[in-house]
């Protein structure tokens, strides 16, 4: 009843809120009949709301109707009167309405004043209390009816045709025109069934009036609005929506509600901590409800249902009467609980260990320092040497950490002794009830004794080629049992090992030049033992040619004469380079070159290694040349060529002399 009350004042105000405004004066006045749908069979109830708009200054409505034999009248409602007894009348008069309606068998009389004189204001509109409506009217069919629009025929003026006799007049007492329109009333479909979270607001209306679906008329026609505010998404059950459609076609206002579930889906939350512990001298008094927390995002912690359970490690059930009495022998067991809310909703099972905590440490052997032989580190093993025993735990843990003589933490003890390096040992001895012992600290020395060894190749020869690049620690190995860390200690030497070289680059120096050198290797290891010297022999093979340089002779070029051929022959290594000279196939003595012809001179130079270069280069000696072999030839020989000179130069002697003349003529006349 109180939701029925509430929707109701809901729909009073959205009326309020969204009635329609009285037309200006001028715009057309409207009667609408308004059927609940167009054919019918016979049996079906025929549903007429007539009502009017668009009308200004209306003062009274009178309405006769007289049913067509086809209907038959059920039911009249016109806003104050609804009536199921036929041959009544009624008249309502009051501060704001005079109404009269007569019914009859087959024949409807009704009017209504809508407006009342008021002697200080003059008239007052009571158009808010019918908003537009007239009258509804409930027929049954008699028989079918094809298209209902044809039955009734509205007009303010008698006719046989006529009839439904409706007049509407302004307080001039004249009649208002007004235009019929019929209508098939509204039609919808809202099919979605929604349910919500409880807790959860609804936040968005657009989803819902997407799902409303409008059947027989434009978008543009009707105005669709959503009222929450009897929804409360705290409360679990059904909710109601207020749907309101405002036909702008009809004039009619549809509300309507939508019932929505409101639920709770969500299970109860168990929390806390992962682990149970119990002071064993805390059991008795101790309550297993201060280790949890139980909520829900509805019920109420005494509106669940909580059930404990206890297990044991073999998952065997212990009694919740018996609990503390196992727990006083056995250090673990296992809690279990369950929750249900009233929505039958129930939590993941929570399940933790419960550990009564043993307080006593094991015990643990103390050592100060170990000192290790080189022969005794492969054998070592640190867990042998130190003691633990408990008297709850059958196993209790050592737990070690290893760190070098630099307080460096390191992953074990074992690689660092191999290496002979010391290795301090922070240990102490835990139980399975987390009990500690005090953290000892242990030293472990290695006193190494043995040396180093050097391995590298006797003998090594190198290519004059990679004399620069030569690094002489590769291929060159050296082993300690301990490691070691720097590298070996090199010393240069001349071929007699006796004088020394200063620096890798200074006996590189002295390697290019095709000298035998000496390398000795030395390594000292971490503990400062000094291997025994390796001295490696370094022989440099001469692979590149001599370098044969011609200064004044080139290939395919002219010369007047040679007066001697100059060149020059280098060698990457310092010794004796063997050069042969042929002219023209055969050996060159020296002499000068001044008979004219061709020739082709040949040098070949060889070094110790054996490796040869050639040069090959054809020339040309000619009276004719501009050049010979040290330069330009200042004195022409070719007279052809004197000839030219000679007569280019009187050519211009004589123009010359000529103008001259000329000049000195204009003169003297001139004077």
């Amino acid at each position: 009843m109180f939701k029925k009350i509430v929707v109701l004042f809901s729909l009073t105000f959205f009326i309020f809120c969204i009635r329609p405004v009285v037309a200006a004066e001028g715009s057309k006045t409207e009667t609408l009949l308004i059927f609940n749908q167009i054919s019918y069979t016979a049996g079906d109830t025929v549903e007429l709301t007539i009502n009017i708009s668009n009308f200004y200054d209306l003062y009274k409505v009178t309405l006769e109707i007289e049913v067509p034999d086809i209907l038959e009248i059920i039911k009249v409602n016109n806003g104050y009167v609804e009536d199921e007894t036929p041959n009544q009348i009624f008249s309502i008069q009051d501060s704001e309405v005079a109404l009269e309606y007569y019914n009859e068998a087959n024949h409807l009389l009704f009017y209504i004043i809508t407006k009342v004189d008021n002697s200080n204001e003059g008239y007052q509109d009571m158009l808010t209390t019918f908003n537009n409506r007239l009258l509804k009217v409930s027929f049954k069919a008699l028989v079918e009816i094809e298209n209902i629009y044809e039955v009734f025929y509205p007009s303010d003026d008698f006719d046989e045709k006529i009839n439904m006799f409706l007049v509407l007049e302004n307080t001039k007492r004249k009649n208002i025109p007004y235009q019929v329109k019929y209508y098939e009333s509204l039609k919808y479909a809202w099919n979605e069934q929604y349910t919500y979270d409880v807790g959860f607001p609804i936040h968005n209306s657009s989803e819902l009036l997407e799902d409303i679906v409008i059947l027989n008329r434009d978008i543009k026609d009707i105005y669709i609005g959503l009222d929450f505010r009897q929804v409360n998404t705290n409360q679990i059950g059904q909710q109601i929506i207020i749907l309101i459609i405002k036909d702008f076609k009809t004039k009619d206002i549809i509300f309507d509600v939508k019932y929505i579930e409101i639920i709770d889906r969500v299970s109860p939350e168990i929390s806390g901590v992962k682990l149970i512990q119990i002071d064993d001298h805390k059991l008795q008094d101790a309550k297993l409800d201060d280790y949890l927390h139980i909520s829900d995002n509805y019920c109420e912690y005494h509106e669940l249902d909580i059930k404990y359970s206890y297990y044991t490690p073999d998952n065997i059930v212990i009694s919740n009467e018996d609990i503390k009495s196992y727990l006083a022998s056995n250090q673990v067991a296992f809690l279990k609980v369950e929750v249900t809310d009233t929505s039958n909703n129930r939590a993941e099972p929570f399940i933790r260990e419960i550990r009564i905590n043993d307080l006593t440490p094991p015990l643990v052997s103390v050592l100060d320092s170990i000192v290790l032989e080189n022969e005794e580190v492969e054998s070592f093993v640190l867990e042998d040497l130190i003691s633990i025993r408990d008297n709850y735990d059958s196993s209790p843990k050592l737990i070690l950490s290893f760190y070098d003589l630099n307080g460096q933490a390191i992953d074990g003890y074992e690689e660092h002794l191999r290496m002979g390096k010391g290795v301090i040992v922070n240990y102490f001895g835990q139980d399975q009830s987390y009990n500690k012992t005090p953290v000892y600290t242990l030293k472990i020395d290695v006193v190494d004794t043995i040396r180093p060894t050097v391995s590298a190749a006797e003998e090594l020869c190198l290519f004059d080629t990679s004399i620069e690049s030569f690094d002489p620690l590769e291929g060159v190995t050296f082993y300690d049992n301990f490691g070691i860390e720097d590298l070996p200690l090199m010393t240069f030497y001349r071929d007699d090992k006796g004088t020394l070289i200063d620096g890798l680059d200074n006996f590189k120096e002295y390697l290019s030049k095709g000298n035998v050198g000496y390398i000795k290797f030395v390594i000292r290891d971490n503990a400062g033992n000094v291997s025994e010297p390796v001295f490696q022999k370094i022989v440099p093979l001469d692979v590149t040619r001599p370098i044969i340089k011609v200064l004044n002779v080139a290939s395919n070029q002219l010369y007047s004469k040679l007066e001697r051929i100059e060149y020059i022959v280098t060698d990457n290594f310092d010794g004796k380079v063997d050069v042969v000279l042929t002219l023209n196939g055969k050996s060159y003595d020296g002499m000068p070159i001044t008979q004219n012809g061709k020739y082709q001179l040949v040098i070949v130079a060889s070094d110790k290694a054996g490796n040869e270069s050639q040069v090959v280069i054809d020339f040309e000696i000619s009276s004719k040349a501009l050049f010979n072999g040290d330069g330009p030839i200042i004195n022409f020989i070719n007279n052809n060529f004197e000839m030219i000179i000679g007569g280019a130069v009187l050519v211009i002697l004589s123009i010359y002399i000529i103008v001259y003349f000329t000049r000195k003529k204009k003169i003297v006349k001139g004077s």
